[in-house]
């Protein structure tokens, strides 16, 4: 539609240059037609009919919204997943730099970003181009955190794979008499200094 103004194309080129255009299930409908358009207007306005999806601008915005800069991706491709997203929001060239700038996930580099004070989303595309966001850090095996040995009482393994001597069940953890408790174990407990400090 943009070439139709620039260019002064006829409706019947249009028609043409469109048909040349279509993909997948568009295609497959405009070839099933039993009748054509007359002109491109009208040809639109089935196409939106058929195959809008129906979605609300408020979902539209959120998806918009929602979408932010992942590590495993570049600048250029999340800028132009966030442009194509904003389509029919109605945003200025101010607005969505700064949408830009807050789905940047890194703290640092939306501090960095803000201090700019971006006012075209081009000036942002020209300074994130070769950045790129750092690694995730790896979860934390917590699996030996949660391994408790009930023969030593230590972390890291469990009691089959104890190498102490074997503990009687119910008996100190720290000497290995029966009676008392660790907390309560004289051999555990190391003594006090006798002296304010």
């Amino acid at each position: 539609m943009h070439y139709r103004g620039i260019l002064k194309v006829e409706d019947a080129m249009m028609c043409v240059a469109i048909h040349l255009k279509l993909k997948g299930a568009v295609l497959t409908w405009y070839n099933a037609k039993p009748t054509f358009a007359n002109n491109v207007d009208e040809l639109m306005n089935e196409m939106k009919a058929v195959f809008t999806s129906g979605e609300r601008k408020l979902e539209r915005r959120r998806r918009f919204e929602n979408r932010v800069w992942v590590p495993e991706e570049s600048f250029s491709n999340y800028y132009n997943d966030k442009f194509a997203l904003r389509a029919d929001l109605n945003l200025s060239d101010e607005e969505f730099a700064d949408y830009l700038v807050e789905g940047i996930p890194d703290k640092q580099l939306r501090n960095q970003a803000r201090l700019h004070n971006f006012t075209s989303p081009n000036d942002v595309m020209r300074a994130f181009r070769s950045i790129t966001l750092p690694e995730r850090p790896a979860a934390k095996q917590r699996a030996d955190e949660r391994l408790r040995c009930y023969n030593c009482n230590c972390s890291g393994h469990y009691a089959k794979d104890c190498r102490k001597a074997k503990r009687e069940a119910g008996s100190c953890y720290a000497c290995g008499q029966q009676g008392h408790f660790a907390t309560n174990c004289n051999q555990y407990k190391k003594e006090k200094n006798s002296f304010n400090a």
